[in-house]
């Protein structure tokens, strides 16, 4: 049974393969022609116009800069606070000090529970 029906299947697929391919034969294709490439003509000189201010949210961070960097535009004398100048020394605790050798160096912990290793 199963060949029988293989058979007719096949029949029936190249019937429609004939009937799809009947109709006019493609032309013979000749060599392609490409046409001539067209001149490229000067541009114009870019006119230098002002950079204006670019949303600093918008642009991509540079991996490669110190994260302690303020985005935006800064003066050249305008120098960027660190982590520890964001309070008032009384506010810090001293966790520890290490003293006996070259460079003393002691623990202390920030409003903010964090913890820092100063000279």
């Amino acid at each position: 049974m199963k060949k029988g029906s293989l058979s007719i299947l096949f029949i029936v697929f190249m019937s429609l393969v004939l009937v799809s391919c009947q109709g006019e034969a493609p032309e013979q294709a000749g060599p392609v022609k490409r046409a001539p490439r067209p001149e490229k003509k000067p541009e114009p000189e870019a006119k230098v116009e002002e950079k204006e201010e670019v949303d600093v949210a918008t642009v991509k961070r540079n991996p490669f800069l110190n994260f302690m960097v303020k985005k935006g535009v800064r003066k050249e004398d305008e120098r960027v606070k660190g982590p520890l100048e964001c309070c008032e020394l009384n506010l810090f605790k001293v966790i520890a000090v290490v003293s006996g050798i070259d460079e003393p160096r002691a623990v202390i912990q920030a409003p903010d529970n964090k913890k820092y290793i100063v000279k």
